[in-house]
């Protein structure tokens, strides 16, 4: 037994001092491999431009797919989209076109019921804001931010889907940032089937999916000859994405005109990661107290109603601050919550507990 016990113990020390001894030579190779000098950077630049590269192919297959979903804020997207889908603003003097048009006064640039008029007025005339304006059809026909552009030097960015008026919003060289497509109704990117019926366009559905100002509009597409109506395929985006691919800049004003997909629109929209001040919502083929509710359940105030057809929404305030700020997470532990008592039991409380009336 004696020698079967010391025989056990020898066959162990071995194992160990093999296990050690390996355990020592992986040690030694790994600093080796540490110590040795990596791929010249121009090497490795090379790679991680194939990578991208790659990455970036395999994005655009992406969002041509109905049923592939992309995070909104998706780094290569956002690249994709400043890239290849967003036109640049017009630095130079205004083009011959657009003087045109400002002089024309058949064409009403203060918006259709004068929406910039009065966004100019709560602003009190601010110069050099930031606008978006998502159904901006020709760039000039009722325009709910030509008269920013033109009279206080606003930028921003003009939405359209339609090919023919997005054709002649390019000729006018405006001094915003501009996307042939539309905005997602589904918070992913992707290729649409987009109804180009004259200035009542917006995104084919299936009628069961029709809302009843939505199955109004269709009737109205309906009378339209051939020559104004046509059905072809646009990409769609996200805002969320669009507005990180230039930088999430802080919106003065949000003009959304989109025949009836006005409230898929809002949904998509992460209200704790935008910074928008001001809207105009067309109404006439949605929902307006729906609409109205969702904005003030995200911080907003319908302050009033422009026409028959728009809302008018402000941010309740402009000072926003992020739900997760550590900041304000402290703040409120420090100055808002009471601490629990850590000691015996009150009084009051041993009274309470032996009063039959009450109930706890």
């Amino acid at each position: 037994m004696r020698k079967l016990y010391r025989a056990l113990n020898g066959s162990l020390l071995c194992l160990c001092l093999c296990l050690i001894l390996g355990l020592m030579l992986v040690t030694q190779r790994s600093m080796e491999v540490l110590q040795t000098p990596s791929s010249s950077p121009i090497k490795e630049l090379s790679r991680l431009q194939h990578v991208y590269q790659w990455k970036r192919e395999e994005m655009k297959f992406l969002i041509q797919q109905p049923s592939a979903y992309v995070a909104p804020h998706d780094p290569i997207l956002v690249d994709l989209i400043l890239a290849d889908h967003i036109r640049q603003p017009n630095q130079g003097p205004k083009s011959q076109k657009l003087l045109d048009v400002i002089k024309d006064p058949k064409i009403e640039y203060g918006g259709q019921y004068e929406q910039s008029l009065i966004v100019d007025k709560h602003f009190q005339g601010k110069r050099n804001g930031f606008f978006i304006e998502a159904g901006a059809w020709n760039g000039a026909y009722l325009s709910n931010s030509l008269f920013l552009e033109v009279e206080r030097n606003w930028t921003g960015l003009l939405v359209e889907a339609n090919t023919k008026a997005f054709e002649h919003l390019l000729a006018l060289q405006r001094r915003a940032f501009s996307f042939h497509g539309c905005l997602s109704i589904s918070n992913q990117s992707a290729k649409v089937t987009f109804d180009g019926a004259d200035v009542f366009g917006t995104i084919k559905k299936n009628k069961s999916d029709l809302t009843r100002g939505e199955a109004a509009l269709e009737q109205n597409r309906a009378g339209l000859d051939k020559n104004h109506r046509s059905t072809y395929v646009v990409q769609c985006f996200p805002l969320y994405s669009l507005l990180l691919a230039l930088g999430n800049p802080e919106v003065d004003y949000f003009s959304l005109d989109v025949e009836g997909s006005e409230m898929d629109v809002l949904r998509t929209i992460p209200w704790d990661k935008v910074r928008i001040k001001t809207l105009t919502i067309e109404v006439e083929h949605s929902d307006a107290q729906m609409i109205t509710t969702f904005m003030e359940t995200n911080g907003y105030s319908m302050v009033q109603k422009i026409g028959k057809v728009d809302l008018f929404f402000v941010r309740n305030s402009y000072a926003y601050v992020a739900p997760h700020d550590p900041i304000l997470v402290d703040l409120i532990l420090a100055d808002h919550i009471r601490q629990p008592n850590q000691g015996p039991k009150s009084q009051k409380l041993l009274d309470v507990i032996k009063d039959p009336k009450i109930e706890y």
